[in-house]
């Protein structure tokens, strides 16, 4: 009896054994295969799951796992505050709710007529009658040709519809006559100028001789001008790419890519210059360098080593372009030593602006659309066009400004393709970098402008870096690095040195030239966790980490927050004052059209106690919201409590006062109309 008993167990555990050897080589082959090389973590959304209990060999612990789905849960949250393994800690805010609403995008200002033929480089023009063309390229200068005037004049050609014609030039604006009405059809290409990219390519040449096992990457920055981290998650953010991006993360290792998003980058202001100069030179831009850009219509500051001129001296093929023109700075393009400068749409010229998210139907708006085809599709389609170059170094930055309007929802319209878009181009490649990002977010409007979640959002852009995994699964502790930095306190001067080192790979620690002397490169080190602004050189103005306190309706009375308008308002106006015209340009006299801004109301004032922990001196800044009676407009200012000023930034759209054409004012700063009260 107990002879069989004992077989009987015998028999059991050698079942149990096997079993256990089943689901042991079973689990470690999907987990090998669904694991990044290099992490000893499993992905939480593993679906196969093995109980610990059991078979702990090679099951991995519960708390490890929710270590996992906690940090995923931050990496893809919609919340203003969330809790960060940094020194930076934002305060507990919500967002207003029912931000998002249901909004669908169309693009018809001009009947369609053109087709382009992009392999041929041809134009199918299917106008009945007479057309014309202007082939003039719309390439921007930094400096104006004539007053205020950036780009060569027009010269048009006319043809006898329907037609085929040959588009062997970077821009076409085809125009044809229907209904008595004037219909523009834009239709956009890389062409390429040979003798720039015959001289990159000695240059390419030149570098890989001296660096023998150098591997060039193609490097994709592209910015989304005023997008949160927050709006990115958000139904009415960007969803659609948001899915696409949660896949690479869980990546395997027969995915080609993965990647990176970031909780805590800390944006310095909502100003981009103040932002991308960081980014691309790695050098600070203080409020007085804005004033001057502000005041010169142009980047005043002098650099002599952006990203894409390291870039060129080592080979790459550069480009930097933009949606709706206006440069990447807010101003005009900067980068005459590109290898490439695209086209820029009249997208002010030809009243397009006026234009932005027209209501069409009940929840229904045109979007960023000039004539047919949104602005946006021209410089996704050109980047396309140029990432087909035969050359294994390409570097090249776009902005899409998409997201810099009032309307919550206003960057979904870009959503479903930029997803398609993306997801085609990294199919058909397996060695391209891409750092996709905002460079400040953008605040709420309407009813909820002031709310102190805006305010929040402003200094906390989205931040996401994509990386091939046929060049990176061979550096685990480079990606082990990256992984646990996405829960970091991070600046746009660490992006900064990261991408700067990238033109070298995989020799990173080879980077040369300047730096933020506080930044650190995000794949060779892993950054502290009591790191916060002071650490990282941030600006008391612009610190994410902070204390806040939203002054009563009841305190706005006080001389003290009066005499802070009363400064903001000299600011303002100090830009068309006489003596400020006079310095512009004292040949036209002191006459403008620009009035002065009085004051009318209070929206908000927001009592900061910035710096973190680290700081030596918290001192009190204001945040103060207001609305003109000029205009009317409304305004931010940053203001010290001895009423310095810091920033002022005009709030509502004052794309409707270009017809005040003082040239030596910007536009931002030159109110000369009064609209009906609830006007943008």
């Amino acid at each position: 009896m107990r002879r069989r008993i004992l077989r009987r167990l015998l028999k059991i555990c050698f079942i149990l054994i096997t079993v256990q050897s089943c689901i042991s080589l079973i689990g470690t082959f999907w987990f090998h295969d669904r694991l990044p090389s290099g992490d000893t973590e499993t992905n939480s959304n593993a679906i196969f799951r093995i109980p610990c209990d059991l078979f702990s060999s090679f099951c991995v612990s519960e708390e490890v796992n929710s270590v996992q789905r906690e940090l995923e849960e931050k990496l893809f949250s919609e919340k203003v505050q969330i809790k960060s393994n940094t020194g930076c800690q934002i305060p507990q805010i919500e967002a207003p709710p029912n931000l998002c609403k249901p909004v669908k995008f169309h693009c018809n200002q001009s009947a369609t007529f053109v087709s382009h033929d992009r392999q041929n480089r041809k134009l199918h023009v299917s106008c009945p009658e007479k057309f014309k063309i202007n082939f003039v390229t719309r390439e921007e200068r930094p400096t104006p040709y004539s007053k205020n005037v950036f780009s060569r004049s027009e010269e048009w050609k006319e043809f006898q519809g329907p037609a085929v014609i040959d588009f062997q030039s970077d821009y076409a604006d085809v125009v044809c006559p229907i209904r008595s009405k004037v219909h523009h059809n834009y239709r956009t290409q890389y062409f390429p100028e040979e003798m720039k990219l015959q001289t990159q390519k000695k240059l390419f040449q030149r570098t890989l001789s001296s660096e023998p096992n150098w591997v060039p990457l193609t490097i994709v920055s592209l910015c989304f001008d005023s997008l949160s981290r927050a709006q990115f998650h958000r139904s009415c953010g960007m969803p659609k790419t948001k899915r696409f991006l949660q896949n690479l993360v869980h990546s395997g290792r027969h995915d080609k890519y993965r990647a990176y998003l970031f909780t805590h980058l800390n944006a310095v202001s909502g100003n981009t210059a103040m932002n991308l100069t960081p980014l691309y030179a790695g050098k600070y831009f203080s409020p007085e360098d804005e004033r001057k850009r502000v005041e010169k219509l142009k980047l005043a500051m002098d650099n002599q080593e952006w990203t894409w001129d390291y870039a060129n001296q080592r080979g790459y093929i550069t480009s930097v372009g933009g949606d709706t023109g206006n440069g990447l700075f807010g101003t005009r393009h900067l980068c005459d030593s590109c290898t490439v400068r695209p086209g820029v749409l009249p997208h002010w010229e030809h009243g397009w602006v006026k234009l932005e998210n027209q209501k069409l139907a009940p929840g229904v708006l045109s979007g960023f659309c000039d004539g047919d085809t949104m602005a946006y599709e021209h410089i996704f389609n050109f980047t396309s066009d140029l990432l087909r170059e035969n050359h294994p170094a390409i570097w090249t930055s776009l902005a899409i400004k998409v997201q810099h309007r009032e309307e919550q929802e206003s960057i979904l319209q870009v959503d479903d393709f930029f997803e398609r878009w993306l997801r085609e181009l990294l199919e058909k490649r397996d060695d391209i970098v891409l750092h996709i990002f905002g460079d400040h977010g953008n605040t709420y409007h309407g009813e909820h402008i002031a709310h102190i979640g805006g305010h929040f959002e402003v200094y906390n852009p989205f931040s996401a870096l994509i990386l091939p995994r046929k060049h990176f699964d061979s550096h685990p502790e480079w990606l082990s690095n990256m992984k646990q930095n996405q829960d970091k306190y991070v600046t746009h001067y660490d992006f900064h040195l990261t991408m700067k080192s990238l033109l070298h790979f995989p020799n990173l620690e080879k980077v040369s030239g300047h730096r933020w002397n506080q930044s650190n490169n995000l794949l060779t080190s892993v950054l502290s966790e009591d790191r916060g602004c002071t650490d990282a050189g941030i600006p008391e103005y612009g610190c994410l980490c902070s204390d806040q306190r939203v002054i009563s309706e009841t305190e706005y009375g006080s001389n003290q927050f009066l005499s802070l308008a009363s400064a903001a308002l000299r600011n303002i106006n100090s830009f068309h004052s006489s003596i400020s015209l006079r310095r512009s340009n004292p040949r036209i006299g002191n006459g403008t059209t620009c009035v002065d801004v009085q004051f009318r109301k209070f929206m908000n004032i927001i009592e900061v106690s910035r710096g973190d922990s680290k700081a030596k001196n918290r001192h009190k800044l204001y945040h103060i919201f207001f609305e003109s009676a000029q205009g009317p407009s409304t305004w931010h200012a940053i203001v010290d409590g001895g009423n310095k000023i810091i920033i002022v930034k005009q709030m509502s759209r004052y794309a409707k006062y270009e017809f005040c054409k003082d040239p030596r004012v910007s536009i931002e700063y030159c109110i000369c109309h009064q609209f009906p009260d609830g006007t943008p």
